[in-house]
């Protein structure tokens, strides 16, 4: 009922105040080995990804971002991979930046910051967040953009409930809860 009502309230108000937020609130055991997973570019995908810019190209977007989140998985492949993604994006004029393995960079421990190979739990995102806020004012001109008032008030809206529901993470994380968090409820994953 509770997540029906928080579904209800979002829908009315027009947006989500978490942008799809989710995250496990545990970290890995430390010492375990991150997976090793096979990854390539394959044809499908490179038609995909040139699709998408060509369509970008059509509506005058003039400047996107591919990234590549930190992940803990060993991509054998991965260097290659994520130079043949750049190489097409450049083709577009568009950019792209691997943060794959930049742990040391961004602050991220392996083990603390992750609840899988894949993701970041909330003391990895608040790290990242941090680290990636300052690449983008460093590589991007981010301050010009004017937003009339309603907007503001959204976006000052969001950001304090995403730091209601940071909190809440960050104390459950530390204590291993495995719970799973979303903008719409707490759960156990047991």
């Amino acid at each position: 009922l509770t997540t029906m009502s928080e579904k209800l309230k979002m829908l009315c108000r027009g947006y989500s105040q978490t942008k799809a937020f989710y995250s496990e609130a545990s970290s890995i055991a430390p010492g375990t080995e991150p997976d090793c997973k096979a990854q390539s570019l394959n044809a499908a995908n490179e038609q995909l990804l040139r699709s998408f810019c060509d369509r970008c190209k059509e509506l005058g977007v003039e400047q996107v971002l591919f990234l590549r989140m930190p992940h803990r998985s060993i991509l054998p492949a991965g260097e290659e991979t994520f130079a043949r993604i750049g190489a097409i994006a450049a083709e577009y004029g568009y950019d792209f930046v691997c943060l794959d393995k930049a742990f040391d960079e961004i602050g991220l421990d392996s083990d603390q910051d992750f609840y899988n190979d894949e993701h970041m739990n909330s003391l990895g995102m608040e790290k990242f967040t941090a680290y990636f806020g300052q690449w983008l004012c460093d590589h991007y001109d981010v301050g010009s953009c004017e937003h009339i008032p309603r907007i503001c008030e959204e976006w000052d809206d969001c950001a304090a409930v995403t730091s209601q529901l940071l909190e809440v993470c960050k104390e459950k994380t530390l204590k291993n809860t495995g719970e799973v968090i979303t903008e719409f409820k707490i759960t156990p994953t047991s």
